[in-house]
């Protein structure tokens, strides 16, 4: 037998595990390997390889085994990644050659879901949740996203970003300096991002040169710049496009932006990209502008195979100035959005409808040690100045900086990235008693600059508020879904 690892699947070895990621719409998968594994992982790339050929390097290495349980093994392990959807195989070099990962459209949502299964013995402990508790003290990167210019051409009535503040371009020795130490750490996806990515002059070579470091990409855009050059840059790569489309109606989405005829060009790109087979996931944060128009925008979207993430919790600006939260959705209106959007989100309710799904609730109360987030321990971001923080949004809480730095140094040395690693879900004292808790997710971004002190601890009303709607909304759901639904109980 011959395997070969999917031209999306990303594999790292640590320092005793190994970690598979396949990074592909409608969803990713992941997995964390023992240190066997990780060994025998190590010897496969994007061609062919044989059990025999690998079974002739590990020899020396388990020599108080027998070829023969060396390539038994493999064998067995390898297809369990098959099946998983990590590798491919094949009897001869030539047939597992000819096995293609390319994105396909022509796949709808609905079967490919059928292809992802949870755990139901009570037992389920996700990917991000073991890594983030393994590298709590000892950080390892995964994901990391560089802002390389916080221009735009758009001045969306929403964004974080202050619009005083869009002059920075990001400086092309830094960009090339950071890529080469992300190399180093071993990162497994980076995302560019702006303002708006595109308008950087060398935005085009900054892409070509992040292909080189065998990383799962996406590009944050809202693809009113997009040309046929972009098209054929993007093509049988691993590059996902996310660009920012808030309603069909052209005057809602045009308000928004504050550019006239961007929500045209934008369905435009949209649509270019997807007649070329290029991977998009449209983003669609949720305001009092667009919150009548969401279906329709997910309907059509599912229509044609592409995935819309929204978001009903508006971020204050990262300057901690409010006045864009006026676009929040009244909580009043909130309820029957949240309905909506769990009955259109398959996967979602495929977790809720577990048979542990309970047990899974009372652990999340319970856990007083785990964190709320991963950043500072896998992820973190760099804004147009050179500025390293925890993540795009919290860009105010600066860890250092790469003109005078280096990324390595900051993300392992950098006290302020070992504040909010030593932060546990205990300190957030508002969340230790609450019986919403396990209905929510944290944002130290959206505290921080939501709170006159800056701190991240100061928890956002409006999110409490949000995640006790999130409660009774999955327990309605449950209630009219699953045979022998139970309230959950703390």
């Amino acid at each position: 037998m011959f395997y070969k690892l999917k031209f999306h699947t990303i594999f790292r070895q640590l320092d005793n595990i190994g970690y598979l990621i396949y990074q592909r719409l409608p969803f990713d998968v992941d997995r964390v390997v023992d240190d066997i594994g990780a060994v025998f992982l190590s010897n496969l790339d994007y061609s062919p390889v044989s059990i025999k050929d690998i079974s002739k390097k590990l020899i020396f290495l388990f020599s108080d085994v027998s070829i023969q349980e060396i390539e038994e093994d493999l064998q067995n392990f390898f297809d369990d990644l098959v099946n998983e959807g990590f590798l491919h195989s094949g009897k001869s070099y030539e047939e597992c050659l000819q096995k293609k990962d390319n994105f396909d459209y022509s796949v709808s949502q609905t079967e490919a879901l059928k292809s992802l299964s949870y755990d139901k013995t009570g037992n389920r402990f996700s990917t991000q949740e073991y890594l983030e508790n393994l590298f709590a003290q000892k950080p390892k990167l995964f994901k990391c996203q560089i802002e390389i210019t916080n221009k735009c051409n758009e001045r969306c009535i929403h964004c974080y970003i202050p619009h005083g503040f869009k002059i920075h371009t990001i400086d092309e020795s830094i960009f090339y300096k950071t890529l080469d130490e992300l190399g180093q750490l071993g990162i497994v996806s980076l995302g560019i991002s702006g303002g708006e990515p595109m308008l950087h002059p060398n935005f085009r070579d900054f892409i070509i040169a992040v292909k080189k470091i065998n990383v799962n990409i996406t590009i944050l855009t809202n693809l009113t710049l997009l040309t046929d050059e972009h098209i054929e840059l993007f093509k049988n790569s691993r590059v996902t496009i996310i660009p920012s489309l808030y309603s069909l109606n052209e005057a809602h989405h045009d308000y928004i932006t504050q550019l006239p005829g961007s929500c045209k060009k934008t369905i435009e790109g949209i649509l270019r990209l997807r007649d070329n087979n290029i991977p998009v996931q449209i983003n669609c944060p949720l305001m009092k502008t667009n919150q009548m128009d969401y279906l329709e925008l997910i309907k059509w979207a599912k229509n044609l195979n592409i995935l819309v993430k929204t978001d009903d919790c508006i971020i204050a600006r990262s300057d901690r100035s409010t006045d864009n939260l006026e676009n929040r959705i009244d909580l009043a209106d909130i309820s029957t959005i949240v309905d909506n959007l769990l009955e259109q989100n398959e996967v979602f309710k495929k977790v809720i409808s577990a048979d542990d799904y309970e047990d899974q609730c009372k652990k999340l109360f319970n856990d007083e040690h785990g964190k709320w987030c991963g950043v500072g321990i896998t992820c973190c971001s760099i804004d147009a100045e050179g500025n390293v923080c925890p993540c795009p949004s919290w860009a105010d809480y600066n860890c250092g900086n790469l003109k005078n730095n280096s990324l390595i140094n900051i993300w392992q040395n950098a006290e302020k990235f070992k504040y909010i690693r030593s932060l546990t879900k205990k300190d957030f004292i508002k969340c230790n008693t609450c019986e919403d808790k396990a209905f929510c997710a944290v944002c130290m971004a959206k505290n921080a600059n939501e709170s006159p002190t800056k701190s991240p601890l100061d928890v956002s009303d409006y999110c409490c508020k949000l995640a006790h709607i999130n409660r009774l909304s999955i327990e309605r759901w449950r209630k009219k879904n699953v045979p022998g639904y139970k309230s959950y109980h703390k």
